[in-house]
């Protein structure tokens, strides 16, 4: 019988068992590969993003489905390439935007983003711009670019809109870049004096700029208990195009993300009860007198509450804008 020695013992038992150390040396190799194999997965998208780029845009056509009462249900479909930086592009804010415009098989028919060519300019919601790209556009932000592809009723369909070369029943897609966002300098209303308040959320699409919606309202005094004049308004249907600025600010402003069937309260300081582009601009003398919107007298000089309801409308064209999924 050997000697024992104490610290050959002690070293030994100091050892890792060999399972041990051959799990650490897979564990190394793993990372290892993991990682070159990682640096080839970012090669490889910055490889796909700049491919994607030098393709050019990349448009989303659809069939054209008749509907049930001879319309056609396309969406207003839409890709953003870029978001750009600042303000987003909303209702009555005068955007400038340069373009490409294609047809449905994918050839170039204007060019607008050449140096010599002009941008075009057009305030949101006047209908002063192509539907396509009046509703296209919003959400923009200054240097953002969007693709674009909608149907013809929005395009060169729509009333009063024409081009030499398209029809109106082509579908059409715009490749748009947003130069610049602006406020019109003589828009009278802020939104401090007017308070939105939602009762019932409604269901389906909301309504934005540029969408002709349908909607009741009832209308008190500060006190919250006198009707404007005793006139219980809350049976008729009003209908109104948002951002035309014909119906009271405060109305389109609280119809713009209402849901259908949704309810909102408002509480509407002084002169907001105005269309924002009338014409009649209350003078000295009036300024105190019930203006009169489709024969309903909305006081000028004080506080009032309205209860405001979106209701469908036959006339309701649906021009859902939508963003497909990130690839």
């Amino acid at each position: 019988m050997g000697i024992l020695n104490p610290k050959k013992k002690k070293k030994e038992e100091l050892q890792a068992p060999k399972w041990f150390k051959i799990m650490m040396v897979g564990f190394v190799a793993y990372a290892i590969i993991a990682s070159l194999f990682s640096d080839k997965v970012s090669d490889s998208k910055k490889v796909a993003d700049a491919k994607l780029k030098a393709a050019g845009p990349q448009f989303v056509f659809a069939p054209l489905a008749p509907t049930k009462d001879g319309g056609r249900d396309l969406p207003l479909f839409g890709r953003d390439r870029a978001q750009g930086d600042g303000a987003e592009a909303g209702c009555w804010e005068t955007v400038e935007i340069s373009y490409k415009l294609y047809n449905n098989k994918n050839e170039l028919v204007e060019d607008r983003m050449t140096a010599e060519s002009e941008p075009m300019r057009f305030t949101l919601g006047l209908g002063d711009g192509l539907p396509a790209l009046e509703r296209g556009v919003l959400g923009m932000k200054p240097g953002g670019r969007r693709e674009i592809t909608a149907r013809p009723e929005l395009a060169f369909g729509a009333p009063g809109f024409t081009h030499e070369k398209l029809t109106d029943k082509d579908q059409v897609a715009f490749d748009v870049v947003l130069k610049s966002v602006e406020r019109p300098a003589n828009l009278p209303f802020s939104d401090l004096g007017l308070r939105i308040y939602d009762d019932v959320k409604g269901k389906g699409r909301i309504a934005q700029c540029t969408d002709p919606v349908g909607f009741r309202l009832r209308g008190w005094k500060a006190d919250g208990e006198t009707l404007w004049r005793d006139q219980n308004i809350s049976e008729k249907t009003f209908e109104t195009t948002i951002g035309r600025g014909v119906a009271p600010y405060a109305i389109e402003k609280a119809l713009i993300g209402l849901q259908l069937d949704g309810k909102r309260t408002l509480i509407v300081a002084p002169g907001y009860g105005r269309p924002l582009f009338a014409e009649d601009a209350p003078t000295e003398e009036n300024k105190n007198e019930p203006y009169l919107w489709e024969g309903l007298p909305i006081p000028q000089d004080e506080v009032i509450l309205l209860e405001i309801e979106r209701v469908p409308l036959p006339s309701e064209m649906p021009t859902e804008f939508v963003q497909p999924a990130k690839e």
